[in-house]
Order: C-alpha cells, then sequence, then structure tokens
C-alpha cells in the first residue's frame, strides 16, 4: 500500500503557498508616493526596457548627484544611477524613469508626526510620511517616552518601513524632533474619514 499523498504534486510535502506577499499598497491608502529623497534601503523598477527590467535598492547615496544601486537579485555589480532620474516624477506623481516599490526589509531612522486622537482620546495617531503619509498608526499615550501635547508635533524613531501594515512596523519612538521640511520629509496627509 503507498504512503499517504504519493501522488500528489511534490508528494504530499508541504510547501509556500503561491499568494504574494502582503505590500502597503493593498489597502484603502493605495501606494505610498514616490519619494522626495533618495535614501539606502529604496527600492526602484526601471519603466523603460533600456535600463533593464531589474528591481534594484538603493545601496548609499554619493556627492556627484548620484546614488549607487544593486539589483535585489544579487547579480551584477553596483551601478550608478542619477538621482534626478529617480526623483522624477510626471503630473500625477508617478516616477518618470523610475516606479518606486518601497523599501528593503530592515529598521531605519525616520519622522514621525502626531496627527490627531482617536474618537475615544486614548490612542494617539501617528503619521510616518516616509512609510506612508496617508496611513494612521495608533499608540497609546502612555506607552510614548515623553509627553505629546497634540497634533504637528515631530518625533524620531526607528521603524520597518517596508511593513505590510502598522503592527509589523516595530516601531520606537526616541525623542521629540522638529519638523524635518518638505525638502526631505513629504507632508503628513492623514483624514479621519478615510477607510
Amino acid at each position: 500500500m503507498g504512503a499517504a499523498g504519493k501522488s500528489l504534486r511534490g508528494h504530499g510535502q508541504h510547501r509556500k503557498a503561491a499568494s504574494p506577499r502582503l505590500h502597503l499598497k493593498d489597502s484603502c491608502y493605495g501606494r505610498p508616493p514616490h519619494p522626495i529623497c533618495i535614501r539606502r534601503g529604496q527600492l526602484y523598477w526601471p519603466r523603460n526596457a533600456r535600463n533593464g527590467r531589474h528591481q534594484f535598492r538603493v545601496v548609499r547615496t554619493l556627492t556627484d548627484g548620484h546614488a549607487q544601486v544593486r539589483r535585489t537579485d544579487g547579480a551584477g555589480q553596483p551601478i550608478s544611477v542619477s538621482t534626478v532620474r529617480l526623483l522624477a516624477v510626471d503630473e500625477h506623481g508617478d516616477g518618470n524613469f523610475y516606479r518606486f516599490m518601497g523599501w528593503t526589509p530592515g529598521r531605519y531612522r525616520t519622522w514621525v508626526c502626531a496627527a490627531g486622537y482617536d474618537r475615544e482620546g486614548e490612542m494617539l495617531v501617528l503619521v510616518l510620511p516616509e512609510w506612508h503619509p496617508r496611513r494612521p498608526v495608533l499608540v497609546l499615550k502612555q506607552s510614548l517616552p515623553f509627553a505629546v501635547t497634540g497634533p504637528g508635533e515631530w518625533m524620531i524613531a526607528t521603524a520597518d518601513l517596508s511593513a505590510p501594515y502598522p503592527a509589523r512596523l516595530k516601531l520606537a519612538i526616541l525623542s521629540p524632533y522638529r519638523d524635518p521640511g518638505r525638502t526631505v520629509c513629504p507632508a503628513p496627509a492623514w483624514r479621519r474619514t478615510e477607510c
């Protein structure tokens, strides 16, 4: 008598599901907008075949207006790409030459803005504009290492910006901070009516 599942594909062995992994864009808030500055760990996809059709990540920024990038499949040497071309967007805010795909997994130092309170006033609504400027992250007011007096206050934190939803961010608020400005950080755009 044959073993159970022997005639199945893979001989009944467990295998990973064929579903793609969750992504930040898979929510009602849509895709995060194209970045306004280049940071290590960002992922991009070339929009035309002339540049090759391979996703790459930013390894580091160079002082001559270029960024050193490497293909995510590990093939090939790092290459230099113009930061002007990486950041160029069309009238809809989409990348002209490269599509922003997200971040490689890892902890990043990032800015956090207090956007408001939940309806009961127990939870503070935070926005991480580099992760997604419209998506709220709820935290208990008492869990912060310092007092936040209200909306509009900025903080510095570490978080995994590749997370598909807030619970996976591994958010750690470090200290109060000044508004970094719109040249390096997008404006928070959370509205209570969304979703």
